[in-house]
């Protein structure tokens, strides 16, 4: 079955839950037993890629969380985190992006701009922004995510790296080519000093950057990255 198969078919299923649980008008005595029953479910079950078992249980556990929690409950900011996702999976993207963006809106309202959660929502709600081909948003998006998990966890933490990389790409996306190169430029380096000379991740990101270089006419420079991506897998390969 193909996603949009899989997303009317879960959907029904999901319906059908909710709908029974509404019924009941109380659930159990104890909300918390029943959202984390229906959390750990659909996440183990997405873990798994039983995504039509995983939409129902995190569907489920979203409507107990929207009942019965306070916005700053780490339960309900859960419940959006694990829920956003699937539905981006589904291509249910308007679904997903309005989850994301209320779970950023209330990471901003309850921790400022700098709160830590932050550096979990806006890559996700980011990586929504790219689903949809809305390549600025997301290069925004990711702008910020770059610079909070900098402040966060250090510029040389791989998360953190990783992170501004990503944003290297939506830049790229965005027809942003300049910038995109210029950001590659900052990180290559940046890599070595993070994870030693040598290391798989930086093949990886060389790789992408000569790519840019080509996609930007710099067909020479872009062939000495790609030597270069070949030296650091013989030299990994060594070890």
């Amino acid at each position: 079955m193909n996603a949009k198969g899989i997303a009317a078919q879960a959907a029904a299923f999901g319906i059908f839950v909710l709908a029974t649980v509404s019924a009941g008008s109380a659930w159990s005595q104890n909300a918390d037993d029943d959202w984390t029953r229906f959390a750990q479910a659909g996440v183990q079950a997405y873990g798994l890629n039983q995504v039509e078992t995983a939409l129902e249980n995190l569907e489920a556990a979203m409507e107990i969380a929207d009942a019965n929690f306070a916005d700053d409950d780490p339960r309900l900011l859960g419940s959006m985190l694990n829920l956003a996702p699937v539905y981006s999976s589904l291509d249910r993207f308007d679904e997903a992006v309005l989850l994301a963006e209320r779970v950023v809106a209330l990471h901003d309202q309850l921790g400022g701009p700098d709160n830590p959660d932050l550096t979990v929502s806006l890559p996700m709600l980011a990586a929504i922004y790219r689903d949809l081909s809305r390549f600025d948003e997301a290069a925004t998006t990711l702008e910020r995510a770059s610079t909070l998990m900098d402040l966060v966890m250090g510029d040389l933490n791989p998360r953190a790296l990783t992170i501004r990389e990503e944003y290297a790409i939506a830049l790229f996306r965005a027809d942003r080519l300049d910038e995109a190169v210029a950001m590659f430029e900052v990180i290559l380096p940046m890599w070595d000093v993070s994870l030693g000379p040598n290391h798989i991740r930086s093949a990886m990101s060389y790789s992408a950057y000569a790519g840019l270089l080509r996609d930007v006419g710099r067909d020479e420079d872009a062939a000495a990255a790609e030597v270069k991506v070949t030296e650091i897998r013989r030299a990994w390969d060594r070890r």
